[in-house]
């Protein structure tokens, strides 16, 4: 009973290093590393960031962490982020990009990541 225990034991084990191996080795996708072009008060505003690699990950989560400009939103569609509309406030403006993607393969579906980026936009 107890060769049978450590048996079912090792193997259980080593199902979980393959899976540690295989997201260890994985490599996950990079948002662009960019400087964000200025914007001017009440002027239509326009960025492209692009989101590269990898596309054997799903995007599970996307949020903007810190300050965008009153009056710009920021969407994804495909592997960009958009980011758009008319500011309404001067100032320096810091967020941060986050995204949360899950390897699509089901070999390595527990292969999780939560990649970033820091941006700035300048409003005058």
């Amino acid at each position: 009973m107890k060769r049978i225990l450590g048996i079912l034991f090792l193997l259980i084990l080593l199902s979980g290093c393959e899976t540690a191996i295989d997201c260890a080795t994985s490599d996950p996708p990079e948002i662009e590393e960019r400087e964000l072009p200025d914007g001017t008060l009440f002027n239509g505003y326009s960025a492209t960031i692009e989101v590269y690699g990898n596309s054997d990950f799903a995007w599970q989560d996307f949020r903007v962490e810190g300050t965008l400009p009153n009056g710009l939103d920021c969407h994804s569609f495909g592997d960009d982020i958009f980011i758009s509309g008319t500011p309404t406030l001067l100032g320096d403006f810091e967020f941060t990009i986050k995204i949360k993607v899950k390897h699509d393969d089901e070999e390595r579906n527990g292969c999780e990541y939560t990649i970033s980026r820091n941006f700035r936009i300048h409003i005058s």
